[in-house]
């Protein structure tokens, strides 16, 4: 499958559980990553604060809204968001601590 099939896949799968539960944070936050994975940007943060609006502590949902506004140019906006989401404790995802180069700088380190 390729990448566009996946993406069309997961966001109807996704649309549909909200069809189901439109108070489903996680969903929310689903779609907007997708989004702006494939540069919705503007819809992904519509989407972003949807899911804020129901569970505002999810730092993950923060960050995507963050990077988003990075992207069609709002910094000073993505700085105050994405600073709320650089805790003095790491937070793991994955088993990866979300400290570091990438969440601190916003730059991918180059190996």
């Amino acid at each position: 499958m390729n990448y566009e099939a996946e993406v069309d896949q997961d966001l109807t799968a996704i649309g549909k559980e909200l069809e189901k539960n439109l108070y489903n944070s996680e969903a929310w936050a689903a779609k907007a990553d997708i989004l702006c994975s494939i540069m919705m940007h503007e819809i992904a943060i519509r989407c972003c604060d949807r899911s804020l609006a129901i569970n505002p502590d999810d730092m993950l949902t923060w960050m995507i809204k963050g990077i988003a506004l990075e992207k069609i140019g709002k910094r000073e906006e993505a700085k105050a968001r994405t600073s709320a989401c650089n805790p003095q404790e790491p937070i793991p995802l994955f088993g990866i601590p979300l400290t570091g180069p990438i969440f601190v700088s916003g730059k991918v380190p180059i190996p």
